[in-house]
C-alpha cells in the first residue's frame, strides 16, 4: 500500500510538472495583447519580437508597436517595447512613438508631394511632344 501511494505523488507530480512546463511554454492570446500592449490600436496580433521572444504587435498611424510578453505567475506581462523596430524604453514609449508618427507624416508628406511632381513633370512633357508635333507639321 506504502507503494501504491508513493506510485500516486509521483504520477501527480510529474502531472503538475508537464502542466507547468506546458502553461509557461504558451504563448499569449490577442485578448492578452490589449493589456500587454502600451496603446489601443486594432487589429493586434501575436507575434515574435526582434529579440525572438513572444509578444503583441499592433500598428498606430503607420507605426509599428511590438511589445515582448513576458510570464508572470499564470498571467502575461509588458516587457521590452519597441517603436518601429527601436528598442524604447516604456517611461520614453509615448515620446518615441510620437516622434515616429510625426517622421512618418513627413514621409507620406514627401512621398505625395513627389507623386504630384512627378504627375506634373509627366503631364508637360506630354504638352511639350504634343507642341513639338504641331510644329513639325
Amino acid at each position: 500500500m506504502h507503494d501504491e501511494q508513493s506510485n500516486g505523488r509521483w504520477a501527480r507530480t510529474i502531472t503538475t510538472s508537464f502542466l507547468t512546463l506546458a502553461l509557461l511554454g504558451c504563448a499569449p492570446s490577442v485578448k492578452d495583447c490589449h493589456s500587454i500592449l502600451p496603446i489601443t490600436a486594432e487589429p493586434v496580433s501575436l507575434t515574435t519580437t526582434p529579440a525572438g521572444t513572444h509578444g503583441c504587435s499592433c500598428v498606430s498611424d503607420g507605426v509599428l508597436v511590438i511589445a515582448e510578453a513576458r510570464r508572470s505567475g499564470l498571467s502575461w506581462v509588458r516587457g521590452q517595447l519597441w517603436v518601429d523596430g527601436t528598442p524604447v524604453r516604456e517611461q520614453d514609449f509615448s515620446t518615441s512613438l510620437a516622434q515616429a508618427k510625426a517622421q512618418r507624416q513627413v514621409e507620406t508628406a514627401a512621398a505625395q508631394a513627389k507623386g504630384i511632381a512627378d504627375g506634373v513633370r509627366d503631364q508637360v512633357r506630354k504638352a511639350g511632344e504634343a507642341l513639338k508635333d504641331i510644329l513639325h507639321r
